[in-house]
């Protein structure tokens, strides 16, 4: 009988009653501190946790330290914790600390000189140890409604009927939604060139002292031991600087919208009149004679089909005035505000570019700053240029905003991080630029047709 049976066969004996669910014993845990509501918590999920420790981990030895991290970040944070299940939860966590703690050993290897030949051998239950450590990445990438399913069936041993009882959803439900996290797991490994496997199997044998022992340092009646402590905090900074950063991903989408296109057309608007300019015309009504042609874009519209690009290289290449990294020359006899606000253009230039060289190799991801570093370049250059020569800029920003829409619409689509509200922000911005391109081209000066 494998292990994880054995063991919920034995906690149907358990006095605290294995039926309380997971949130009912974290609140008992938080407000109480409540052993033995968090060891059940331990040995409920303990198959998740070490398979995806023993997953990641070629060593036991630091497949131990992961598991015991993860359950010290649930008694950490047992009072934030929300859901029907934490099992999902825990394994995000796990596989995060294990991939922090191979990161570690990675960087100790390199600078002792370690061979691989003298790294521990893989599990013997695991003849593919690298594939085995890609599937939980990928598995904890799932969105929370897919892995759960994942983790209750497949790692954890329960049937449909079952994870839909501890869930509240219904069987149907259950069922589809395993199958939908099957599929998106294929189409995950795929693309990193592995062949995703017919279920995702658990790591057989954890040690029989695995689970007391990481119960009792969760809830402080054994000593941390120094790695632990170390891993856990990491893990507890790495949740923190994600949440920090939705917080601020979620304050720039709402300002995109409301300040990227009234802060460029208050610059227009107000650009001061400087010495060896000529003054610029008000704007005019646009040429009804000439509206622009509206065209289907997706489940939306879009005024300029033409500035849609095809991919990346096609943005960075049609788009030479934002992207291309080139620096605005400054003259010493021009006006001291002209000089400063070429600088400022300079400066968002260079950031610019710098996002875009990160995006180029992998090291990017927040595509949103992308766009958001764009509309920071336009913004300057329309203090810097007349009207009649910013065309070129705002064109541009438009073919930024409809390559970040795509991005996002394709996220949305194979069902990762992002969300159909992630969606709407990004068509909401690149609306924003074509409206602020249109205005442009409506004043006399604007320059005629596309």
């Amino acid at each position: 009988m494998p292990r994880r049976f054995f063991v919920r066969l034995l906690s149907e004996f358990d006095p605290t009653g294995d039926h309380v669910p997971d949130g009912d014993l974290l609140r008992r845990f938080a407000r109480e501190r409540d052993a033995a509501a968090l060891e059940l918590l331990v040995r409920r999920h303990a198959d998740a946790v070490w398979a995806a420790c023993r997953g990641v981990l070629r060593s036991e030895t630091d497949a131990e330290d992961a598991f015991q991290a993860t359950f010290l970040v649930l008694a950490r944070k047992a009072g934030t914790v929300r859901g029907a299940c934490v099992g999902g939860w825990l394994h995000r966590v796990a596989v995060n600390a294990a991939l922090k703690l191979r990161e570690r050993s990675a960087r100790v290897t390199i600078a002792t000189g370690e061979q691989l030949d003298a790294l521990p051998a893989p599990a013997p239950d695991d003849p593919d140890p690298d594939r085995s450590a890609l599937v939980q990445e990928e598995l904890a990438g799932l969105p929370e409604r897919f892995r759960v399913t994942v983790v209750l069936c497949e790692l954890e041993g329960h049937t449909h009927a079952d994870a839909a009882k501890v869930l509240g959803w219904p069987i149907g439900t259950v069922s589809s939604r395993l199958s939908r996290a099957r599929t998106l797991l294929r189409a995950r490994l795929a693309r990193r060139g592995v062949s995703a496997p017919a279920v995702v199997l658990p790591a057989l044998g954890w040690p029989p002292a695995l689970v007391r022992d990481a119960t009792a340092v969760a809830v402080g009646t054994a000593p941390v031991r120094p790695p632990v402590s170390a891993l856990t905090e990491g893990v507890l900074s790495m949740m923190r600087f994600a949440q920090y950063k939705l917080f601020a991903v979620g304050l720039v989408s709402v300002g995109l919208i409301a300040l990227a296109g009234f802060g460029t057309f208050t610059a227009l608007a107000q650009r001061p009149e400087l010495p060896g300019t000529e003054p610029t015309e008000a704007p005019v009504p646009a040429d009804p004679k000439d509206p622009p042609a509206i065209s289907p874009a997706g489940d939306s519209i879009t005024a300029y089909p033409e500035l849609d690009p095809k991919n990346f290289q096609d943005l960075v290449t049609k788009c030479p005035k934002t992207l291309a990294g080139k620096e605005i020359p400054l003259a010493p006899n021009e006006a001291p505000l002209l000089q400063l606000q070429k600088a400022k253009l300079n400066a968002a230039l260079a950031r610019l570019s710098r996002t875009v060289g990160s995006h180029k190799i992998g090291a990017l991801n927040d595509l949103l700053l992308i766009p958001e570093a764009c509309n920071q370049v336009v913004t300057a250059a329309a203090d810097v240029f007349a009207p009649h020569e910013l065309r070129p800029w705002f064109e541009e920003r438009v073919r930024v905003a409809k390559w970040y829409e795509k991005q996002i619409g394709e996220q949305v689509r194979i069902g990762a991080a992002k969300t159909a509200s992630d969606l709407y922000a990004a068509r909401c911005a690149r609306l924003d630029a074509e409206i602020a391109l249109m205005k442009l081209t409506s004043r006399k000066d604007g320059g005629g047709g596309r």
